[in-house]
């Protein structure tokens, strides 16, 4: 099948490809969110972490049509091309 006119976006942040998670996917559908929202918080957003992470991972939260946007990444390792990747594990609304 020959398909006229694909076009595949990657997102970046910090130099490395984002990724979602299986989980973070139906999160951010759930949600109504775009991958543009999700990387304008990435560059935005600030600390909002209630615990101590482990070193490579973010949690980030914004203010966004009158809601709180949360969203955590990691540093994690995409097997099938052995790069280095973010993973976005967790994407969250807080009311």
């Amino acid at each position: 099948m020959y398909l006229h006119g694909v076009i595949t976006l990657v997102f970046e942040w910090k130099d490395l490809e984002l990724v979602l998670s299986k989980s973070a996917y139906r999160e951010m559908h759930h949600h109504t969110l775009t991958m543009f929202e999700i990387l304008g918080l990435l560059e935005k957003g600030r600390d909002c972490s209630r615990s101590k992470r482990k070193k490579g991972t973010y949690e980030l939260c914004m203010r966004y049509k009158k809601k709180t946007l949360k969203v955590v990444v990691a540093k994690s390792l995409r097997y099938s091309t052995n790069k280095e990747v973010w993973l976005i594990t967790h994407v969250g609304v807080i009311k």
